[in-house]
């Protein structure tokens, strides 16, 4: 699942690419996997100054939920699907059709619950979490 080393956050300076957090850091993943249990995934395009707001919001949410049974996962690309080196993660933005940045999905087994387009609080995206538990 995973192929590279750990980082603290995620940023414009990391590789085009899918990350999640592993309890410890945020890993590369090598390949996805959201059919069963509850998946919050970060579509971020570096060129996004929205998204540059949001990671104050977003990071500090992860790094309070690591104890969860919640896998959070980001999806990095240069400019969503149409410039990213990833072939992976150009192909889960056009998949979920993401078309704003951020924009956040919160899924349970497979299924899309929540799609959020924009900046949002931490505190609202964990109400949105803990309400599909």
């Amino acid at each position: 699942m995973s192929g590279g080393g750990r980082r603290k956050v995620i940023s414009i300076d990391d590789p085009d690419g899918i990350y999640f957090y592993d309890g410890n850091g945020w890993v590369k993943a090598d390949s996805v996997d959201f059919s069963r249990g509850i998946h919050v995934i970060y579509f971020d395009n570096k060129r996004c100054l929205a998204c540059r707001i949001y990671d104050f919001e977003w990071f500090p949410l992860v790094e309070n939920m690591k104890d969860s049974d919640v896998t959070f996962w980001i999806i990095l690309c240069e400019w969503f699907s149409s410039e990213c080196s990833s072939e992976l993660a150009s192909k889960v933005f056009k998949e979920y059709d993401v078309t704003a940045s951020p924009t956040t999905l919160i899924l349970k087994d497979g299924k899309i619950v929540k799609k959020i387009e924009g900046v949002i609080s931490a505190k609202k995206l964990k109400r949105y979490i803990e309400s599909v538990k």
